[in-house]
């Protein structure tokens, strides 16, 4: 079996956040270790646990997902960040590529996508997943 990623999650609405949770704790290979409900909880979070992936939602408050990921590249240049987004479009991705993400993944192809993106970024791969609008 393959080490361990561990992984902070970073998604405002909590009902989504435990869905997300229990998609991942059924992979063998990936543990929950931080969660946040916002966009500063995240990169505190993220830098005090200093995770492999950081799987973060685009809108959140306080900061949102692609500022989450400008600082956390630079804070924790070991931490690769994955969006997780209702928002499909060409211009998200760009400015989420610009931010430093390594993936980007709908929620609504979350449930095969996530556990797949988390894999190939923590292999040092990236992960792109969306609408081309």
């Amino acid at each position: 079996m393959n080490e361990m990623l561990k992984i902070v999650l970073a998604e405002d609405q909590p009902a989504v956040r435990r869905g997300i949770r229990g998609l991942l704790e059924d992979e063998p290979d990936f543990e929950i270790t931080g969660e946040a409900e916002n966009g500063a909880e995240a990169v505190e979070v993220t830098d005090r646990l200093k995770p492999d992936i950081l799987v973060t939602d685009i809108r959140m408050p306080y900061l949102d997902g692609i500022q989450v990921t400008e600082i956390v590249a630079r804070s924790c240049p070991s931490c690769r960040v994955i969006i997780l987004s209702m928002y499909g479009g060409k211009s998200y991705v760009e400015a989420a590529v610009r931010a430093g993400a390594c993936g980007y993944v709908l929620k609504k192809f979350s449930a095969d996508g996530l556990p797949e993106a988390i894999r190939t970024v923590g292999a040092g791969g990236s992960y792109f997943r969306y609408l081309n609008t």
